[in-house]
């Protein structure tokens, strides 16, 4: 994360894990979890705080039926570092 000034800052742990096929359809059998840089949670789907990370969801959805709701980095960057 970047600061105001240009410098590093310290930000949130988005983390993805990939469930059993069947496990939540809502969100493509991916639970999502949001970690506070003080170490909380600030939500995680089907449990605490799980409103706070539908919009996860809802925007790896866009890449559900191509790239399994994965966001890649594009591919001319890719090239760059084999």
């Amino acid at each position: 994360m970047v600061d105001a000034g240009g410098g590093v800052a310290i930000g949130p742990l988005f983390i993805m894990e990939k469930l059993a096929a069947g496990a939540n359809a809502d969100t493509h059998d991916w639970r999502y979890a949001m970690i506070m840089p003080n170490g909380s949670l600030f939500g995680i789907t089907g449990g605490k705080g799980s409103a706070g990370v539908t919009f996860c969801a809802e925007c790896h959805a866009t890449t559900a039926d191509v790239q399994d709701s994965l966001f890649f980095v594009p591919e001319v960057l890719r090239a760059r570092f084999p």
